[in-house]
């Protein structure tokens, strides 16, 4: 047995946050589990139910130039003698426009994306991540000489998952409708949310000290309160930051 009251006060504190800072971490990364493994089963369920229904796959391209000296775009089509065992994948990759490397790169991602055949239905991280891998690769290949985006499905029964990287759309076009399925990644939107976040955040010393003054909060209190408020301040700080320790903890401080 560990005898705590031989700890001073500010020991004890930071020993019952440090349990609480581990404690929530073991719920969040239950509840990761816990999400994943529900995910694979849906999964698993839906094409199972509809494993008599398959879809008849139909692929068409059209490529232009445009006002582009280079044809940029490449595409990439599973072999469709495996759909009824791994499905059937359809990747398209544009080149970014106006840079030495683009219709490269296109080309070099979709290579890559055969490559790594065959995909699991089921299995989606597993599928992010070869692709981050992919889009990893061409950074350290070809720095700023260029990029490309890509739009890829992946068609198993009459169930769909997707991928995309950058601006190319994925459209569902049912019952006379179009509908983007990937709405445009806008780096412009992230950054200004996260400098609202952190403003507000920043205010909020500020606001405490007027509900002090005002009297709507009191100093004993906020004392008695300030073990639990780490805490939450910290798990508060995980939730609405990137998953990286350096975001939760300047959010946090």
């Amino acid at each position: 047995m560990y005898d705590l009251s031989l700890l001073t006060d500010s020991a004890r504190i930071w020993f019952f946050i440090g349990l609480s800072v581990i404690f929530i971490a073991y719920l969040v990364s239950f509840y990761f589990v816990l999400m994943y493994i529900l995910k694979v089963g849906k999964i698993r369920k839906a094409t199972s139910e509809h494993l008599g229904h398959m879809l008849y796959c139909d692929a068409a391209y059209f490529k232009g130039k445009g006002k582009r000296k280079n044809q940029e775009d490449s595409l990439y089509i599973s072999p469709i003698a495996d759909a009824a065992r791994y499905g059937t994948i359809f990747a398209v990759s544009d080149g970014m426009g106006g840079l030495s490397d683009g219709q490269v790169i296109s080309k070099y991602v979709t290579e890559r994306l055969a490559e790594e055949y065959p995909y699991s239905f089921e299995d989606t991280d597993a599928n992010a991540a070869i692709i981050r891998k992919i889009s990893d690769e061409v950074y350290e290949r070809y720095r700023l000489g260029g990029g490309a985006t890509l739009a890829m499905i992946h068609i198993y029964a009459n169930a769909m998952n997707f991928y995309s990287l950058g601006d190319s759309n994925i459209i569902l076009v049912r019952k006379g409708m179009a509908n983007v399925l990937n709405p445009k990644q806008n780096y412009i939107s992230f950054l200004l949310t996260i400098f609202v976040i952190f403003a507000v955040i920043f205010e909020l010393p500020v606001v405490t000290v007027l509900l002090t003054q005002l009297g709507l909060l009191k100093i004993e209190w906020l004392k008695r309160a300030r073990k639990v408020m780490i805490v939450a301040v910290f798990f508060i700080a995980a939730v609405i930051t990137p998953p990286d320790i350096i975001s939760q903890i300047m959010v946090a401080v």
